[in-house]
C-alpha cells in the first residue's frame, strides 16, 4: 500500500477501508488483552453501522463526544464512526484498578465542563 499523501483526510482514509485488500486489516486487543484480527472491510462496515446509530441518537458534525480510551474493536469503530460523522471524539482513560472512583468522576465532570462535551459514550 502506498503511503498517504499529505492532502488525504482521516475521513478519506476511513472510506478507503471499504476498498482495501481483504487480506489487510488490524490486530486489536480487548480489555483482557486478547488479540483479534479484523479485516479493514469488516471494520468499515461496523463503522457505518455505528455512524448511523450515532446519527439517529442526534450526534451531529461538531459535537464533542467523550468516549473510553480502549483498543477493543467496538471502541476503535466508535472513534472512527464519530470522525466519519464530523464529531470530535475525546478519548479518556477509565479508572485504574484501585483508583478512587469519586476522584475519577470529578475528573470526568471537569473534562466535560472544560471542553463542552455534548455526549458521553460508556462501555
Amino acid at each position: 500500500m502506498a503511503p498517504l499523501s499529505p492532502h488525504e483526510t482521516f475521513v478519506e482514509l476511513i472510506a478507503g477501508m471499504e476498498r482495501a485488500d481483504p487480506a489487510r486489516g488490524l490486530h486489536l486487543f480487548d480489555a483482557r488483552f486478547q488479540e483479534s484480527w479484523h479485516p479493514y472491510r469488516a471494520l468499515f462496515a461496523r463503522i457505518q453501522v455505528l455512524a448511523r446509530r450515532f446519527r439517529e441518537q442526534g450526534i451531529e458534525p461538531g459535537h464533542k463526544v467523550q468516549i473510553p480510551l480502549a483498543t477493543d474493536p467496538d471502541a476503535f469503530c466508535s472513534f472512527m464512526a464519530l470522525v466519519w460523522l464530523g464529531a470530535v471524539p475525546y478519548s479518556v482513560t477509565a479508572p485504574l484498578l484501585g483508583q478512587d472512583r469519586d476522584a475519577h468522576r470529578r475528573r470526568m465532570a471537569d473534562l466535560i465542563a472544560r471542553y463542552g462535551v455534548d455526549r458521553l459514550l460508556v462501555s
